[in-house]
């Protein structure tokens, strides 16, 4: 929560309602397994994937961590640091990214990221949909757009 900062919307109580909808979606997709035949299919294999509901969860709370509370644009077009460093592209969603996969790799938290990643490979995959699930918070990127005009 620390990492979050004073900013009218993109704060620690937005990143607390994202993340209780998102633990509301994942068990209404949890409950459509059990009453569903072929339960995989309904809830594309996450109803059997349990790093795949953790990264759901962890990506909807840092989706937004250390947001400036301005637009990428804005940090564009302002040659913000940030925007220099992650070349223009999605910088807020490649900052929280950063941020928040910096922390979770401290010595401090390898206990809790080896029971969160218990198997070989995991981290790896759990890695994989966080960063997807964040940088798809980019309402703005040109994939996005791309995508929502198909």
């Amino acid at each position: 929560a620390g990492m979050y900062r004073a900013v009218p919307y993109h704060n620690i109580e937005h990143a607390t309602h994202v993340v209780v909808a998102c633990d509301a979606m994942l068990d209404m997709i949890m409950a459509t397994s059990k009453e569903s035949v072929g339960a995989a299919d309904v809830t594309h294999g996450i109803s059997t994937d349990p790093i795949a509901r953790l990264a759901s969860v962890f990506a909807a709370f840092v989706h937004d961590v250390d947001h400036l509370g301005v637009a990428n644009q804005a940090l564009v077009s302002s040659d913000h640091a940030l925007a220099l460093l992650y070349n223009d592209q999605s910088v807020a969603e490649q900052n929280s990214l950063t941020t928040a996969f910096s922390i979770l790799m401290k010595p401090e938290y390898a206990d809790l990221l080896a029971v969160m990643t218990p198997m070989e490979g995991d981290y790896r995959y759990f890695r994989k949909l966080v960063v997807g699930l964040v940088m798809a918070t980019d309402i703005a990127s040109a994939e996005r757009q791309q995508i929502i005009k198909s």
